[in-house]
């Protein structure tokens, strides 16, 4: 929920104070159906306690609320008889604005709203924050996301990529070595790259790093297409 309370869209829903289609609701979260939808079934799951962004979520409703983005993805997919659902954080790129705030990346988003994966939601919430938060650190001022679907191959592939100073091809590889950081003066694990490759593999997928057009890194994830 972005903003303060008072000024919460979200937070006048949940109080009952705006209109809206309710889908699923606990003690803990509400979930209402989009008005302006991507696509058939496209619900939003709010947490009843105003929150800023996932990274603010109190620890005691972590678990509560992810529990339920299983559930609801789970029922939605199954009334609209898809052979999957996409599950978005949709303040994941705001989330990381704020953790780069000195930096101030200026992030555009473009997603084909037909791009469906194939995915555990947690998992894939997992790999865009972990490709997006990189971008971040190491762009100039610009990071893009897009989202498309290779028909050919049944895929998806969804593209972070940044016009920072880049990677050498010979270094690459070393990247996906867990604990591996070619550069110690950016803060890090070093954990972020081999974690997205093992979930990706998990799924038939991968991630391959290439030069990006915006001069830096392009990061692309290729994960099975539901539709």
């Amino acid at each position: 929920m972005a903003g303060s309370e008072s000024s919460c869209r979200f937070c006048a829903i949940v109080a009952g104070d705006e209109h809206s289609h309710v889908v699923f609701e606990d003690d803990v979260t509400l979930a209402f159906l989009d008005h302006r939808p991507l696509f058939p079934g496209h619900s939003l799951l709010v947490p009843r306690q105003h929150v800023e962004t996932i990274w603010d979520l109190p620890e005691d409703l972590n678990g509560p609320l992810f529990t339920n983005v299983r559930l609801l993805s789970a029922g939605i997919r199954k009334a609209m008889k898809a052979e999957g659902a996409f599950v978005a954080v949709n303040n994941i790129v705001s989330a990381m604005q704020r953790l780069h705030s000195e930096k101030a990346p200026h992030i555009d988003v473009e997603i084909d709203p037909q791009c469906v994966v194939l995915c555990d939601p947690m998992d894939l919430s997992e790999m865009l924050a972990n490709l997006i938060d990189n971008a971040c650190k190491w762009c100039d001022r610009r990071v893009v996301i897009g989202a498309t679907i290779d028909g050919s191959a049944g895929q998806a592939v969804i593209a972070v990529e940044d016009d920072g100073a880049g990677l050498p091809a010979g270094s690459r590889d070393m990247v996906f070595q867990i604990g591996q950081r070619l550069d110690e003066r950016v803060p890090g694990s070093g954990l972020g790259l081999p974690i997205v490759r093992d979930l990706a593999q998990l799924y038939g997928g991968e991630v391959r790093l290439k030069d990006s057009g915006l001069g830096g890194l392009r990061a692309a994830l290729t994960l099975p297409c539901a539709v």
